[in-house]
């Protein structure tokens, strides 16, 4: 029951269901199996900026997104994780 609400809502909906970030392509791990590795340094961009960050985030509420998620590299690693998360929160997302 909730599968076909949820698979109707979603083939007839207009609007955007999730919202991926990439916050930073910095990482402190080696994960054998993650795409963020040496050979990408030099297109890395490292930390995105918390006001473009907002903006996205404005345009997703504008978008009526459902969801937004925060990923990187090591998305901990960015220097204003804590206040991204916060704000994302504060316009009413959930986020993963």
């Amino acid at each position: 029951m909730v599968r076909d609400f949820f698979e109707d809502y979603v083939r007839s909906s207009e609007h955007l269901m999730n919202l991926t970030i990439e916050i930073t392509s910095i990482c402190n791990l080696k994960c054998s199996h993650c795409y963020v590795d040496d050979r990408h340094a030099s297109s890395r961009f490292e930390y995105l900026d918390i006001g473009i960050i907002k903006k996205v985030v404005n345009e997703a509420l504008d978008l009526q997104a459902v969801t937004i998620t925060i990923t990187g590299g090591e998305p901990l690693m960015h220097p204003d994780f804590l206040e991204i998360v916060s704000y994302i929160k504060d316009k009413g997302f959930d986020n993963g």
